[in-house]
């Protein structure tokens, strides 16, 4: 007996293709969901502002090494020159050797660092920095 067509739809190539359209749609739903997928992320500036005016001073106060500051650097007429008047009042201050600050005022916005400073020979400190912006 000589048989033609019939057969079973899975025995064929045709079984083939819908087991491969099958996938490729559910490639295609995973994918629409994932690209639907609208993932929203906080991201937090907060302490970014203050992070950017220490390195503004760190680089303003420091000598010839990296990492210390250099005590001949720190006074009054330094801090004008690397900071403009209109945009920020910045008061520095170290622990043990004194303060130097460009206007009078109070802020929220402080931090303390340990540091160490060249006077001659070198000495730990804690550098007290308070900034606010001018606006």
């Amino acid at each position: 007996m000589n048989k033609k067509g019939g057969g079973d739809i899975l025995s064929g190539k045709t079984g083939y293709y819908i087991i491969y359209i099958f996938i490729f749609a559910i490639c295609i739903a995973i994918a629409a969901a994932y690209i639907n997928n609208k993932v929203t992320v906080d991201v937090d500036f907060s302490r970014l502002e203050m992070n950017v005016i220490s390195s503004m001073v760190f680089d303003c106060l420091k000598g010839n090494q990296f990492g210390i500051i250099d005590y001949n650097k720190f006074k009054n007429e330094n801090l004008k020159e690397c900071f403009d008047e209109n945009t920020y009042h910045v008061k520095v201050k170290l622990r043990e050797s004194g303060e130097i600050r460009n206007f009078d005022f109070s802020s929220q916005n402080s931090a303390e660092y340990y540091v160490l400073v060249d006077k001659g020979e070198l000495q730990r400190d804690f550098l007290y920095l308070e900034f606010e912006n001018a606006a």
